[in-house]
């Protein structure tokens, strides 16, 4: 799974079992829609891609909460074609995508 953040310049590539991967069948493109900017890709075995109108950090605010859009704005495992969190994917992120996912989450609840 390849994960790149265009906003922070960062890029990961790490593996994850074949059952992980399966959970997107098509690589995922993330758009703020307020400034609708990428803000990230998920890339997976598929070279097809969806894409998610989602939040990103910097657009966020509690008004903006809405059920259109994703809960977490700005989370990774926030998946809105599966309508929920993606959790069993963090035990397989990098350390620092763990400190981010885990930064983005304090966010909405602080």
């Amino acid at each position: 799974m390849k994960i790149i953040l265009p906003l922070e310049n960062l890029q990961y590539d790490f593996p994850v079992p074949d059952q992980l991967d399966g959970l997107h069948h098509d690589s995922i493109a993330k758009i703020c829609p307020f400034c609708l900017r990428l803000w990230a890709i998920i890339q997976v075995k598929s070279k097809h891609f969806s894409i998610q109108g989602t939040c990103c950090l910097p657009c966020w605010t509690p008004a903006r909460i809405l059920p259109l859009y994703a809960q977490f704005p700005g989370s990774l495992l926030d998946d809105c074609s599966r309508m929920g969190v993606q959790w069993e994917l963090i035990e397989h992120f990098p350390q620092e995508l763990v400190q981010r996912e885990f930064k983005v989450h304090l966010k909405v609840f602080a």
